[in-house]
């Protein structure tokens, strides 16, 4: 009996232990411990003649036969309704996304930031209604172009989640024109005035025409990093596409021209073939050669403005983890100057078709534990093939020669690596589904 009753404390101990550590956690003591069902009613996330909310399932979690949370959060969308005002719906802020709507939704309003949420995680119930009065604050502040707040859970949307590479709750996005461009850091303040402040800032960013040769030489000598698109008129298809690229890269400054004595000045040559357009940075320019739409160019300009080796640090952890492209990583001192300049050297061959990621083995916060989670050794240089759709990991074998860390990133490209390496070397990496951010907590699950 008294051993019976020994195993019941300790169980019920665990149990409250899981509790604590599941739903609140340590570092915030804030009341923000309400059901989530209270929470949902205590947003008004439907508009008034589009969705209306239903609640309807039951989500159970338990240890063994003791029921730990029970919520009910399930969402059903109705169709189109045109009269609920005359039914008594109130006007409210925020979409909620499902898979069945949300790419028409994307493509159909120009600017829309997504926070994509889990109902079990304390940190969505917390974010919910700052997110809805950043959506209130932003109500008819626009002037050409109106943004939409929206909602989607991933845990009933799981193929959105999978499409746009959630892992972690919550994640926000601003997609523009149909595309997801901006991922709101988590290191950034999550209140209503930062988010809303936030859309602003990426909003107003435009382009600028340069007309006289006294603008263009002003630019010349006083900007390291632009873009310049040669245009045949400032109006015009092109235009609109150069325009519309603009919107995509909102963190380095746009020009376009139709002065022929503007593109030489920055191209150097008395003639070219319009449409052109050249990216400008520190030492080095870049031509474009594709088709001149829209995404090629902010695809273009977004592979080849990011530094061909990424250092990792805990606020852009987010952004690397959460990167469509494969990544290769590597895990050395920066006292091995010859290593990194290898691998340096090899991400030029790669940009825009490979995140080239360098981890210091020395940085004491995460250095070895990084390491550790992707079987890298500690004392010795190491290079891991990384690809964030299937977490799948593969360690390099051999001398980290330029020709070898060429080859092995080539076939990691061509999906070749499994074929080619020891079945022993590769595994699966569980990344960090907790929901607050990675720089907070760099919980990396093996």
């Amino acid at each position: 009996m008294a051993t019976t009753r020994a195993l019941l404390l300790l169980l019920t101990a665990a149990y409250l232990l899981f509790t604590l550590y599941k739903f609140t956690p340590l570092s915030d003591h804030h009341s923000h411990d309400q059901s989530f069902q209270d929470f949902i009613q205590s947003l008004t996330i439907f508009k008034s003649n589009q969705i209306k909310p239903k609640f309807h399932n039951t989500y159970e979690f338990s240890i063994g036969t003791i029921p730990t949370a029970r919520y009910k959060v399930d969402v059903e969308v109705s169709d189109v309704i045109e009269d609920d005002k005359q039914e008594g719906w109130s006007v409210i802020d925020v979409v909620v996304l499902t898979e069945n709507n949300f790419s028409e939704f994307v493509d159909k309003n120009r600017y829309v930031m997504v926070m994509f949420y889990v109902p079990w995680c304390y940190w969505s119930r917390k974010l919910a209604p700052d997110f809805e009065a950043a959506a209130q604050l932003l109500k008819g502040t626009t002037n050409k172009a109106e943004v939409v707040l929206a909602m989607a859970d991933a845990s009933l949307e799981t193929s959105l989640g999978r499409k746009y590479h959630i892992q972690a709750y919550p994640t926000m996005y601003l997609f523009v024109d149909g595309v997801k461009k901006y991922l709101y850091d988590s290191s950034n303040e999550r209140t209503r005035d930062a988010i809303a402040t936030w859309v602003k800032t990426k909003m107003a960013i435009g382009i600028h025409n340069i007309t006289t040769m006294d603008e263009a030489v002003h630019v010349f000598n006083s900007e390291s990093e632009l873009v310049l698109g040669v245009l045949d008129s400032l109006e015009g298809s092109d235009s609109e596409e150069l325009v519309a690229a603009s919107r995509l890269q909102t963190d380095i400054n746009f020009y376009r021209t139709a002065s022929a004595n503007v593109a030489e000045l920055f191209l150097a040559v008395p003639q070219v073939k319009r449409p052109a357009l050249i990216l400008m940075l520190p030492g080095k320019y870049y031509s474009f050669d594709g088709q001149f739409t829209r995404s090629a160019i902010a695809e273009f300009v977004s592979a080849r403005k990011l530094p061909p080796v990424i250092t990792f640090t805990k606020e852009g952890a987010t952004s690397i983890f959460q990167n469509p492209l494969k990544q290769l990583w590597l895990f050395a001192v920066k006292s091995d100057p010859k290593v990194i300049c290898k691998f340096e050297e090899a991400a030029e061959a790669f940009r825009g078709k490979l995140l080239f990621v360098h981890v210091d083995l020395d940085n004491e916060s995460f250095g070895k534990q990084l390491a550790y989670k992707f079987g890298a050794t500690e004392d010795a240089p190491t290079v891991v093939a990384y690809n964030s759709r299937d977490l799948k990991k593969t360690l390099f074998n051999g001398d980290l020669t330029l020709n070898n860390i060429k080859c092995f990133a080539e076939d990691f490209l061509k999906d070749e690596l499994l074929r080619k390496s020891d079945p022993a070397s590769e595994t699966i990496l569980k990344l960090p589904s907790q929901s607050h951010h990675i720089s907070h907590q760099l919980h990396l699950h093996m």
